[in-house]
């Protein structure tokens, strides 16, 4: 028996799963071409979900991620002409409900899509076109997001890179010549200066000190935010990247901070009595970077938002409370949908599902 593969990262699983899934789906279908095309979409899938080592290139890139994934969406959209009825009606509502996602409201192709979950022709080559066309458009659709959310973690990384090696050269030319950039702060006018390093002089310490009390605020910040994180389904980490992003961007916020102080730029707060209070406030222009670094917080929860989840529908569904009503004799006729109405089909049963939204508890 084969050892198992281990696989490096969870959307690496994800993938072998659905080659497995599709790939039993295409040995059912008839020798020709929708199902040797979608045998070799599939193994490009599995080929790229087992490779071992990325290369920084590569991961930079999602290259592997991205052929992964839109290999699988093509297999997919290959096998709906030699899909069972079945199936292809029961992939519908998913089918659906992501290609809506993709068109405006005023797009033509809404309406076709929208009236797929209603025909009744399943089976058909009209209807399997149709269905392919709309699993196409939000396969294609949700590709464009992924990509989306890639450029954006690269470009929260290569942030985060940026100002770690302009705050590392800035400590290092500073720390040989502290003169050109001081930090310290004379609380009388005709009394010593007050350093964060303790001394009486500007030392080559004092900004390394500065910046890296200031790191240590951003991580602070990093970690308070961590509890508002939530998991995501795409193999990019933005949340990892908007943590990352912090530690920096702190200690740039303390450096230039105590700038501000030293320079009068904040009237009352420029004389600073002892080396405590030097360090106290660089730690708290560390950690104010929380005030520029939450817009970026927003910004990564917005993009987030803006991908489909497979368990949207059942978010939605749990958002309301179905009520069953059973008619009597007496009671006069009511009209509804049941669970079969969704897919277009009329009822005539004496129970009737209907649903409404949950009602929410008042204070008071």
């Amino acid at each position: 028996m084969d050892e198992p593969t281990i696989l490096p990262q969870q959307w690496a699983a994800d993938v072998i799963v659905k080659v497995h899934t599709l790939r039993a789906e295409a040995e059912k279908a008839p020798a020709g071409e929708p199902g040797s095309t979608a045998a070799d979409l599939i193994a490009i899938a599995e080929r790229e979900a087992r490779r071992r080592r990325q290369g920084l290139r590569r991961w930079w890139r999602g290259t592997s991620v991205t052929l992964a994934y839109q290999s699988l969406h093509a297999a997919e959209a290959c096998l709906v002409p030699v899909m069972s009825r079945e199936r292809l009606a029961a992939r519908m509502p998913s089918v659906v409900r992501r290609a809506l996602t993709a068109v405006e409201v005023l797009d033509p192709q809404r309406a076709a899509i929208e009236q797929l979950a209603q025909r009744t022709d399943v089976g058909t080559a009209g209807f399997r076109a149709a269905a392919q066309e709309a699993m196409r458009i939000g396969f294609e659709a949700t590709d464009l997001m992924h990509v989306r959310v890639r450029n954006f973690r690269n470009m929260l990384l290569l942030s985060a890179l940026l100002i770690m090696v302009l705050m590392a050269g800035l400590v290092a030319l500073i720390a040989f010549q502290p003169e050109v950039l001081p930090l310290c702060f004379r609380p009388d006018a005709n009394g010593s200066l007050v350093c964060p390093s303790g001394a009486r002089h500007p030392t080559g310490g004092d900004i390394p000190i500065i910046a890296g009390l200031g790191l240590l605020g951003g991580s602070l910040a990093a970690a308070f935010s961590i509890r508002k994180l939530k998991g995501t389904s795409t193999p990019y980490d933005v949340p990892v990247a908007v943590a990352l992003l912090k530690p920096p961007l702190g200690a740039l916020t303390a450096v230039t901070g105590m700038l501000l102080l030293g320079g009068d730029f904040v009237p009352g707060l420029s004389e600073l009595d002892n080396q405590p209070q030097i360090l106290a406030y660089a730690l708290l222009f560390g950690y104010a970077q929380q005030l520029v670094s939450r817009l970026i917080d927003d910004q990564a929860h917005s993009v987030l938002s803006r991908l489909p989840a497979k368990e949207s529908g059942t978010q939605q569904q749990s958002a309301a409370t179905t009520t069953v009503i059973t008619r009597t004799d007496d009671d006069p006729p009511r009209t509804g949908r049941s669970l079969s109405s969704r897919t277009g089909r009329s009822t005539s049963r004496r129970t009737v599902n209907r649903i409404r939204p949950a009602k929410t508890d008042r204070p008071g």
